[in-house]
């Protein structure tokens, strides 16, 4: 079983530390109590925005949790709904738009009405 962690080093680079050979497994206690065996670590390097890194380093300072147990739970968790979700029901964190389209966007966002199809969901109490 491998087992990957995530280590933040620099003020907007995450790195993964690369898997060794057999025999340097070790052996975890697992969050269901269970000992299962991990490798060492891969090395990755990625930029991050520096909105990112702020939401980082505020939420590790605020809870006392690791950056690379952080970053290691966020990716498993996000690929993990990206093969498990269908498609179109996944919601990028991000929009990359032009300056156009972003202006309609938010001309249709000052104009527009809610639907009566909206206005029957957002009542709706069940």
């Amino acid at each position: 079983m491998g087992f990957t962690t995530v280590l933040v080093s620099g003020r907007s680079r995450v790195r993964f530390l690369e898997p060794a050979p057999e025999s340097s497994h070790r052996s975890c206690a697992t969050a269901d109590g269970l000992t299962s065996v991990l490798q060492k670590e891969t090395q990755i390097s990625a930029l991050v925005s520096r909105t990112t890194r702020d939401l980082l380093e505020r939420h590790v300072r605020a809870t006392g949790v690791k950056k690379g147990h952080l970053i290691e739970q966020a990716l498993r968790h996000h690929l993990q709904a990206l093969q498990e979700l269908p498609a179109d029901v996944i919601v990028h964190p991000k929009l990359v738009v032009t300056r156009k389209s972003g202006a309609a966007i938010l001309k249709q966002m000052k104009s527009g009405k809610p639907t009566k199809s909206l206005r029957d969901l957002m009542r709706d109490r069940d």
